[in-house]
Parts: C-alpha cells; structure tokens; sequence
C-alpha cells in the first residue's frame, strides 16, 4: 500500500490510516526510528487509535519503553472501565424510562440489571452492585468519570474518591 505521496505505507502507517487518522499518519511517518522508539507512551490522549498503535508496534528494547506500555494499557483499562460505565448507565436509563412488554419502571429496571449481569457473567448481587457503580460515578461524579476516561485515574481511585 502506498500513502498519497507515492511513497510505501509501513505497517503502522497502514494500520493509523485504517482507522481514518490521515493526520496521525503522516505525523507519525515523519518520525525517525529513534524518535519513535523514545516516545512517550503515557503522554498520549487515550482513545482507539492509542490502542491500535500499542497492539501494532512492537516495544523497544529498553526497559523504559516497557514500562510506558505497561502505564499506557493501564490508562486505556481505565478509559475503557469509564466507557463501559457509561455504557451501563445509558442502558439502564433508556430501559427504565420506555418499559418493554407492559412492565413498571421498576420491573424494567430490574430486568435491564439481571440482563447486564448476564452479560458480564455476575451474580445478581455483583450486577447490582456493578450497575449501582457504574450509576454514582457517571451521575454523580461527572468530573471523576472524566478523569477515569482520560486515563489519569484507575476505576480503584475513582471508587475510593467516590466512596469518600
């Protein structure tokens, strides 16, 4: 494959642009072995295309290097735990507020939660808690979920913030 220019795409190149990040291609492109080698890992927004560029390229050789990759799958577990969060509370909102089959709010709810459960394979009293969760720290805690999606927080210190 080749980039717009003429010139052979690498395989990052290939993969930044299968995710529509043209930007990110060239920027990346133009950095030398080394400075791709030294980058700093932690440093970058989390997000898709984050994830994509770890799967994708292999670690250098230093130890450095290793331990960014390490801190940066820690930031995107954290970005995903907060979408996840998100995810679970928009589900239990929308279910509760048009109830399927003629069911209460309160069924509805009920069943929206065993359902989440039986997804994330937990007993009905980890999905409980699980959405009880999910629910404090997106509703209440807005700028703790921020902080959890960015990647600046573990789910751990966002509980113990919330918890108080």
């Amino acid at each position: 494959m080749t980039a717009p220019d003429g010139r052979p795409m690498s395989t990052r190149s290939r993969s930044i642009r299968s995710v529509d990040c043209v930007a990110a291609q060239f920027t990346l492109d133009a950095l030398s072995d080394e400075q791709w080698r030294s980058l700093s890992w932690t440093g970058l927004d989390v997000d898709p295309t984050l994830v994509m560029l770890l799967d994708e390229i292999p670690p250098a050789a230093d130890g450095f290097d290793r331990l960014e990759r390490i801190g940066t799958w820690e930031q995107v577990i954290a970005w995903a735990q907060a979408r996840q969060c998100a995810e679970i509370t928009r589900y239990m909102a929308d279910s509760v507020a048009e109830p399927a089959h003629g069911m209460r709010a309160d069924q509805a709810g009920e069943s929206a939660q065993s359902e989440v459960g039986l997804m994330l394979t937990l007993a009905p009293g980890g999905a409980a808690w699980r959405v009880s969760d999910a629910r404090t720290l997106v509703e209440d805690f807005p700028a703790i979920s921020a902080a959890l999606e960015s990647g600046a927080i573990t789910l751990t210190k966002a509980r113990i913030i919330t918890e108080g």
